[in-house]
């Protein structure tokens, strides 16, 4: 996954600040893939990362996903 690391490189540059996070069960995160990688376990680790962020007062949060990641990204955006 070296476009992660490069847009947040990228965008750090021009004063965006950014926070990269693997959800349970994926990267280095802990969990079971099989049993705990699911739609509703991302949504909730969404809430907590977007709900992190806001209390240290970012006004404006962007997410970024890539497959399984992007979807939940668009899940929890239109909700």
């Amino acid at each position: 996954e070296p476009v992660f690391p490069d847009l947040e490189t990228r965008l750090n540059a021009v004063g965006v600040a950014t926070l990269r996070f693997s959800s349970r069960a994926h990267g280095a995160s802990d969990g079971n893939p099989v049993n705990d990688y699911t739609i509703s376990g991302q949504l909730k680790d969404l809430e907590a990362v977007v709900s992190f962020v806001q209390s240290k007062h970012y006004n404006w949060v962007g997410l970024v996903g890539a497959s399984f990641g992007a979807g939940a990204a668009a899940l929890y955006a239109g909700a």
